[in-house]
């Protein structure tokens, strides 16, 4: 017995009574704040567990036992106060521990007075407190609240209250909903349902309408698993499915992959009308063209999804088709149990008045409707279908037309394995037999499946039955599936093309091959078979299906991914370098930079010889890094003959010499002094200038992409490299900047494997302080500005920010011109400041490269021509047009121009007196005899020798945080879109990133001022606003919808109050202003004078 169950118990004096629950409630929260943060966090742990308390010891509490309590509640519920206190103090045991809610005190009788006295005493606080008690209740006891009518109760009072008793009501419902199947269960759902959905389901709040979302999801699985009358209730009187036809157009795309997935338990109880808006959805939003050409992983994962739901679609015959039942609404006699029509007061039978017991009258005209139901699914059961024609009396005709082809094309170009295997029977059924371009895509995607080697079974019972109905069966030879004469006239053209060694007739030949294919087009298995395929891809030629048979190659390759668990950042890789002199064994942690290993190998004094065993001279964590001096040359690491880079991972090194076999044995790597030379990839992809986006490359490049190792080492397979290198366009830009440029969730990935390092610079000492080039690049970066208690995301963005103008500074003459998109200012050895400006380029392609490492970006606008420097490219005298068009068109006049001497011309570069472009040739005229090698010198200069160092600088500085060929991964147009991206806003682009909270809706007026205000601002304007709310003056690469900015209200503020923000959660909190004028003035003085400086921490 606890010291208070003598004071508040039965029989105590009302008053003492009062008193002591006051000094137990104090008691309680007293003892929960000496529990401490770690008793916390179990105990919150253990309140989002589905609970098993049958099964465990039950607490107890040294102050009271929840006995005592309940016999008070249950004696005492007519007093408010005493109510409200005994109330109180069981939540606060319950907050302790929720475990004290399975005391068998407690019981359906319990619940019900609680819920009396919530509903009749009429305060908010009483009502407050019992809605917590119900909730603690229901996580382990969720039958009772459910069928005491407490989740109604609570959800048909309280829609009206504020943010977080609403979702308290909702938290209440969706454990409410986490019962047993039973009849009673379902029709208690089912009473609910309308008020879950008309009330809170399109609240602007999006946790409380995800809560809503949830338990319309997981009321249709109790539903679907007690009756099929149920499900045919749940889905025609029920405003659940209208609710998700009208919301699936504004659902993110896993909501709407969701719902589909949920929709496919519905399709057998279907009506005609539902079945008609489904298929206008699956029209608009799953089978519709990518919006700016540009489809994600979710695109094709939608298009998956409908084809699962139109499969059952399809089986349906027209006489399964669901009417909604004839229901009037009646009531249930409680003396003779007969049904009476609801306008009748009294029973026309025994005369015994009806007595409104609202949530049981809810329950009752559910099972009347599940009744109805019983009888109409009785004449409507879904017959099985006979095998000899699967489109006799079904549905399929009906929904060929509308998905047809929109499937088909998924299924020849987009659709990877299992989608391959669900949706070609369902083609196949949709298709007409005469429709023969229709069995020829048959063919194809079984000849794509058939070439993987996974699924012969299956494609043979495909080809039988097609072999069987087939009305041209030649098809099968065509493509491979089927022995016969192979009869296209490629074939003896190729032949042709292989014997004859005339050069000159190749080329009549390929015209011969081009007209025979536009006649009659051949398969991709023709093509390959008469070696076509294999004659063009070494000589650099092309044809419009090669893409697509890009395309198909990664589908039906299966990559070797590497044999990593979940342990294998702990992991040390034992690594043997050869060195000239011998070898070195290293221990290193797989994400340890090659720069780091390189350096500690030259510091060992010797090496041993080859023969001997693993024994590591040198060990290498993560926790201890040695130090790095990019000035030094540390040399390269050779593996398997591919070169690697100073700031590659060790893990990227022994993945590329041994994948198979990485922990196994050591893993052997070459030591050498200077760079090899890639190996180019094949020719024939250069060839493929408008290779548009590869959609299997793009789902093969994504579900590699969520691998952990694969994102903090950038490890891609070579075929996807080599790819990507020629033709970045094949993978969307979104999906390639989030892997090879770092995201939020990569940093914070590396954050727990290798730490964070924390350093504090000065805002008026970027330029000179180089304390955070010397952070390692395992280690992720935060930095705060000196006398500031800001840091995080924010201040670190910022810093960025800050750093891209240090280094556009006119003093430190980098670049040609300010006014424009930058491009290296010519260097030469004679110029003052050569050596400086070297060195700031190499800083600079640091900053950068750490920068994308940790997820962010230096807002610099660079020229298209300095960005194919950057990778590797050589320029042409067109790219100078837009970098120095004065100088472009002089050199074209100079060209034609007579009078040189009229000129004063010397063999200096032009605008830079004292950078010879030849021995003396400061001294050295230009006449029209050497006019042209004037002409010649200035060019290459330009374009190749004076950029020559900066170029090489800026690479070299970048390569060591992120590999070189990084830029290769990007179009020049890419980069600068990564760089600086600067677009106006429009309202249904704000609408999609800003998110209201906390009081703010959409509707708001403020949040419509603010957003009149947003669209009208200058490109400046827009740029400070963004640097205020986030460090940075750029939108994310998605636009405002990756940026999620959140606007809040703010309490007790005036039309005095400025707004204010936090950078790092991207907060807006916007005082509730009296005009826009009010508001417009606050916010541009915000974003304005409210700069550089981080107030808050």
């Amino acid at each position: 017995m606890g010291q208070y169950d003598g004071l508040v118990g039965v029989g105590s004096d009302p008053e003492t009574q009062m008193l002591f629950l006051f000094e137990l409630i104090e008691a309680l929260h007293l003892h929960q704040e000496e529990e401490g943060e770690e008793a916390q966090d179990r105990r919150w742990n253990a309140d989002d567990d589905d609970g098993n308390g049958d099964d465990e010891a039950l607490p107890t509490s040294p102050l009271i036992e929840v006995a005592t309590l309940t016999n008070v509640l249950v004696h005492a519920y007519y007093c408010p106060t005493t109510m409200l206190l005994v109330l109180r103090a069981m939540n606060a045991l319950f907050d302790t521990d929720p475990a004290f809610a399975m005391d068998p005190s407690l019981n359906v009788h319990v619940v019900e007075t609680v819920l009396c006295a919530a509903m009749s005493l009429h305060d908010t606080d009483t009502t407050e407190q019992a809605l917590r008690w119900s909730r603690a209740l229901a996580r382990d006891r969720p039958s009772w609240v459910l069928l005491s009518g407490a989740a109604y109760l609570f959800l048909s009072t309280l829609h009206g209250s504020h943010l977080a008793t609403k979702k308290r009501v909702l938290e209440l419902a969706v454990r409410a909903a986490n019962v047993d199947a039973s009849p009673e269960h379902a029709t208690a759902l089912l009473a609910m349902a309308d008020t879950i959905v008309i009330e809170y389901a399109n609240d602007p709040d999006p946790t409380l309408a995800g809560l809503a979302l949830q338990w319309t999801t997981d009321a249709l699985m109790l539903v679907f698993v007690t009756d099929h009358s149920y499900l045919a209730a749940f889905a025609h009187d029920t405003a659940v499915l209208s609710f998700w036809r009208d919301a699936f157009p504004r659902w993110s795309h896993a909501q709407q992959r969701s719902i589909l997935g949920y929709l496919e338990y519905l399709v057998p109880v279907f009506s005609d009308s539902m079945l008609s808006a489904w298929c206008e959805i699956f029209t608009a939003y799953c089978f519709a063209p990518a919006s700016n050409n540009a489809p994600t992983l979710a695109y094709y994962d939608m298009k998956a999804a409908a084809i699962a739901v139109l499969t059952k679609v399809a089986a349906l015959r027209d006489t399964s088709v669901v009417p909604r039942a004839p229901y009037e609404p009646e009531w249930s006699c409680s003396e003779c149990t007969m049904l009476q029509p609801m306008a009748y007061t009294f029973c026309g039978v025994c005369g015994a008045p009806r007595v409104p017991t609202h949530f049981e009258m809810q329950q009752q005209e559910w099972l009347i409707r599940k009744l109805r139901y019983d009888q109409v699914l009785a004449g409507h059961m879904t017959p099985t279908l006979s095998n000899d024609d699967a489109r006799v009396g079904t549905l399929a005709p009906r929904i060929a037309p509308l998905f047809a082809e929109p499937i088909g094309f998924f299924l020849e170009y987009e659709a990877q394995e299992m989608a391959l295997l669900l949706g070609l029977p369902l083609y196949m059924q949709l298709l007409d037999p005469a429709d023969g371009p229709g069995w020829h895509r048959v063919c194809l995607v079984l000849g794509i499946l058939r070439v993987t080697g996974r699924h012969d079974d299956w494609v043979a019972d495909q080809i039988a039955q097609l072999q069987a109905n087939l009305k041209e069966p030649h098809l099968l030879v065509r493509h491979g599936l089927m022995a016969g004469e192979l009869s296209h006239p490629l074939f003896a053209l190729v032949a042709q093309l292989s014997r004859d060694n005339d050069v000159h007739y190749h080329d009549t030949l390929y015209a011969a091959i081009d007209d025979a294919c536009v006649t009659e087009p051949p398969t991709l298995y023709e093509m390959t078979a008469s070696g076509l395929f294999s004659w063009l891809l070494p000589r650099s030629k092309t044809a419009p299906w090669l893409p697509r048979a890009v395309d198909i190659q990664q589908f039906a390759s299966e990559f070797t991914f590497a044999p990593v668990d979940g342990h294998w950042h702990e992991t040390l890789l034992r690594l043997r370098l050869r060195r000239p002199d011998g070898v070195v064994d290293v221990s290193a942690h797989p994400l340890l930079s090659v720069q780091h290993v390189l350096l500690a190998v030259k510091q060992l004094p010797s090496a041993k010889k080859d023969n001997d065993a693993f024994l590591a001279d040198v060990t290498l964590t993560g926790a201890l890094l040695p130090p790095v001096d990019s000035s030094e040359a540390l040399g390269y690491l050779l593996a398997g003959g591919r070169i690697c880079a100073p700031s590659d991972s060790v893990l990227v090194a022994a993945l590329t010499a041994s994948p198979s076999d990485l922990y196994a044995t050591m893993v052997a790597l070459d030591v050498v002094e200077t760079e090899v030379p890639p190996t180019a990839p094949a020719a024939w992809l250069r060839a493929l200038d408008a290779l548009a986006v590869l959609p299997r490359l793009t789902q093969t490049f994504g579900t590699m992409a969520q691998e952990e190792w694969r994102q903090l080492s950038r490890v891609v397979p070579e075929a996807v490299a080599a790819i990507l290198h020629v033709q970045p366009t094949a993978v969307p830009l979104a999906l390639r900047s989030s892997f090879f440029l770092g995201s939020k969730a990569e940093r914070k990935t590396r954050e727990e494997i290798s730490g964070r390092t924390s350093i504090t610079v000065m805002r008026d000492g970027l330029a000179s302080d180089k304390t955070w080039a010397t952070v390692p690049p395992s280690s992720v970066l935060y930095v705060s500005f000196d006398g500031e208690a800001g840091h995080g995301v924010g201040p670190t963005t910022e810093f960025y920010t800050l750093l891209a103008r240090a280094f556009t500074a006119p003093t430190l003459r980098l670049w040609r011109d300010l006014d424009a998109p930058l491009f290296p200012a010519p260097h030469h050895p004679a110029l003052e400041g050569s050596s400086d400006a070297l060195q700031a380029f190499e800083t600079l392609g640091r900053a950068l490269g750490r920068a994308f490492l940790d997820g962010y970006s230096l807002d610099l606008r660079v020229s298209p021509s300095f960005l194919k420097l950057l990778q590797g490219k050589a320029l042409v005298w067109d790219d100078m047009l837009e970098v120095d068009a004065s100088l472009y068109h002089s050199m074209q006049r100079l060209s034609t121009f007579e009078d040189m001497a009229s000129l004063g011309l010397y063999f200096n570069l032009p605008g830079v007196d004292k950078y010879p472009l030849c021995d003396q040739g400061c001294d050295r005229p230009v006449t029209c005899a050497n006019r042209d090698e004037y002409v010649t010198l200035v060019k290459d200069h330009v374009l190749r020798v004076s950029i020559a160092g900066p170029v090489a600088a800026l690479r070299r500085g970048f390569a060591t945080c992120m590999p070189v060929h990084t830029w290769q991964y990007f179009t020049p147009a890419e980069w600068q879109m990564l760089l600086h991206c600067d677009l106006p806003w429009t309202r249904d682009e704000l609408q999609r990133g800003l998110c209201c909270s906390a009081g703010y809706a959409w509707e708001t007026d403020q949040i419509q001022w603010l957003v009149e205000v947003l669209v009208t601002l200058s490109a400046f304007e827009r740029g400070q606003f963004l640097l205020f709310v986030t460090g940075s003056p750029c939108l994310p690469l998605a636009g405002w919808s990756a940026l999620g900015l959140t606007v809040v209200p703010v309490s007790s503020a005036t039309d005095a109050s400025l707004p204010s923000c936090n950078t790092c959660q991207k907060y807006l909190k916007l005082p509730r202003y009296s005009s826009r004028d009010v508001l417009a003035a606050k916010l541009r003085t915000a974003f304005t004078e409210g700069q550089a400086y981080f107030a808050l921490d």
